[in-house]
């Protein structure tokens, strides 16, 4: 019995002790509170055990309790329980009712007691994010409850805040309100919801259109990004458990870690695509397949239930991806892929978001609202830039499409035209060649002139032309005297010599109407157009003493040259063969009369 006493007496002593530690000046309700801040008369104390009871705390904790260090106080960045305490006084002549708000939607667990100025425990609440059935709980994204002071009536409250995981904890997240205020905020907080989320879906419909048309993977890896970084926004700010999966405690436990590795693997391979570093810069994209490979890893860790694992690599992957993507699409602007100017850009505007939003979980930032909104403020204004960077990819890329079809339809014309140029150039070419066969088949070879068909077909023309017109027409034939034995004697080189002196002379007793050619081995022929016999005879004349002037030398020695003419005058029933018949046989008769002289035909 006598060891009993000391104890029920320490027990005593602590119970009656334990009101008057608390040494922080009750907070003074008023009519009209709007987010108002407890954080200068809030106590706390670390439960490193994590499950006391409520009782011991009372009891035997409340002068360990001690007042936050600074006005914005944040916790370490952990998941150790932590008890709050702070006491309320009504000044007021009517009751008044009022809200409390726990601004924190990660923890796991909130307990909430509240006791009378005699230290009786009024009412307690339990607050769970796995379940919210609490009837005095108000429905809301996080911890909401509505209290009642009667006028001069002073309360105090211990919050017991648990947390399963490392999750943020601040003085500034509890929050006094009235009602009319709270509904207010609550109204204003989610017309921006509205705005981040609406802008987010509208980028993700639209893209989503367009890949549909275009079919590029660019577009559905933006899509998937947008879904799961906005998924995972609505698990950092409570909307995703408060109206979506409630109290699933697979989307509970494991929606954060799994959304955040995902909006990396999605993320990564939209930069992936987009910035093309597989052909743009190889070290680069290993970089980034590691990255993929990590999330990945990670995604399948927190599927097979391997949580507290998943959750760490979430965290290294999200601050690899954050703070080194701006670098990449910064290094890939500066090697001259214009696009990745947008992108930078808009990595940067994240990363610095993200930068505020971790600098303030981790107390370096107050709680002001630009920075609790600059996470997601600088996702939604990347997720502008990202697409706007895909329709200025898009554009780019339709500007090199359209180029290397100018340069195609440039190249094409351009070979187009050296075809037809060495087209022309042949046909040209091949003209000539013609035309050099046709000269070739119809001139002499030896002495340049008319061969015998070319000279046949000239004369069938000038033929029908003198019968249609009926002008006269005389042919000449002449064939070199003694020419077999100029070659027997001197040889065929100057039987040679002999017929070009001829063909050289010819031309020069004839008009240009008239046409000569050479028909035989020493034989030619001379048409003369518009032409009569006594005209014929004149030229033939003329031709003869031509060719008697010709001076052939051979071995130092003068050869002399004379030819035989024969005459015949085209008569109405002639064909050529015959004329040129009837001309051949006065030629004969010129040989028998001692040649060098011209004969007419009878």
């Amino acid at each position: 019995m006598s060891h009993r006493r000391p104890s029920l007496l320490l027990a005593v002593l602590l119970l009656l002790l334990a009101p008057l530690a608390q040494a922080l000046e009750p907070i003074a309700l008023e009519e009209t509170m709007s987010a108002r801040l407890i954080r200068e008369q809030l106590e706390y104390w670390v439960d490193e055990a994590g499950d006391t009871p409520f009782e011991e705390v009372y009891a035997d904790h409340g002068y360990a309790f001690r007042p936050v260090e600074r006005v914005d106080h944040h916790f370490p960045f952990s998941n150790h329980t932590y008890w709050l305490r702070f006491s309320i006084t009504n000044p007021h002549e009517l009751p008044l009712q009022w809200r409390m708000e726990f601004n924190q939607e990660q923890l796991t667990e909130l307990e909430v007691y509240t006791l009378d100025s005699a230290g009786i425990v009024r009412e307690s609440i339990q607050y769970k994010l796995k379940d919210r059935s609490d009837p005095r709980l108000i429905d809301f994204r996080h911890f909401l409850a509505s209290f009642d002071n009667a006028p001069g009536e002073a309360l105090t409250f211990y919050l017991r805040a648990a947390r399963d995981k490392p999750t943020p904890l601040s003085a500034s997240d509890v929050r006094l309100w009235t009602a009319e205020a709270f509904e207010n905020h609550i109204a204003d907080q989610y017309f921006w919801f509205g705005l981040f989320y609406g802008g987010m879906i509208i980028a993700m419909l639209y893209n989503l259109m367009l890949y549909f048309s275009i079919r590029e993977s660019t577009y559905i890896y933006y899509v998937l990004y947008l879904g799961t970084i906005s998924s995972s926004w609505l698990c950092q700010n409570g909307i995703g458990p408060h109206l979506f999966w409630g109290g699933n405690e697979f989307m509970t436990d494991y929606a954060p870690s799994l959304f955040a590795l995902l909006s990396v693997l999605c993320g990564s391979l939209y930069t992936r695509a987009f910035l093309g570093t597989g052909k743009r810069s190889p070290n680069v994209d290993r970089f980034i397949l590691g990255i993929i490979m990590l999330s990945t890893l990670g995604v399948a860790m927190a599927l097979a239930g391997m949580l507290n694992s998943a959750i760490n690599l979430a965290y290294l992957v999200v601050g690899i991806s954050v703070f080194t993507y701006p670098f990449i699409g910064g290094y890939i602007w500066s090697k001259g892929y214009k696009p990745a100017r947008i992108y930078t850009i808009a990595w940067i505007f994240f990363g610095f978001g993200t930068l505020m939003l971790v600098l303030q979980h981790q107390g370096a930032l107050n709680s002001d609202p630009l920075f609790a909104w600059g996470g997601q403020a600088g996702n939604w204004i990347e997720a502008i830039l990202l697409s706007i960077a895909l329709a200025d990819r898009f554009n780019a890329m339709q500007k090199e499409k359209e180029e290397a079809q100018a340069l195609y339809r440039e190249t094409l014309l351009q070979a187009k035209l050296e075809l037809e140029e060495r087209v022309a150039e042949r046909t040209t070419e091949l003209k000539e060649a013609k035309e050099a066969a046709e000269l070739l088949a119809r001139t002499d070879p030896l002495t340049g002139m008319p061969n015998r068909r070319c000279f046949f077909e000239q004369a069938e023309r000038n033929l029908s032309m003198s019968r249609r017109y009926q002008h006269p027409l005389t042919v000449l034939t002449l064939d070199v005297d003694h020419f077999k034995h100029i070659n027997d004697r001197h040889g065929h080189a100057v039987g040679d010599m002999a017929l070009q002196a001829i063909a050289s002379a010819l031309p020069e007793g004839l008009r240009e109407t008239d046409v000569a050619g050479r028909i035989g081995g020493e034989e030619f022929a001379v048409l003369l157009p518009e032409t009569s016999e006594a005209e014929a005879q004149e030229i033939a004349e003329r031709l003869r003493q031509n060719i008697s002037a010709i001076g052939l030398s051979a071995d130092g020695r003068e050869i002399p040259l004379t030819a035989s003419f024969g005459l015949a005058v085209l008569d109405k029933e002639d064909r050529f063969s015959e004329l040129l018949a009837r001309a051949d046989q006065a030629l004969y008769q010129a040989k028998e009369r001692g040649r060098n002289q011209v004969v007419c035909a009878a």
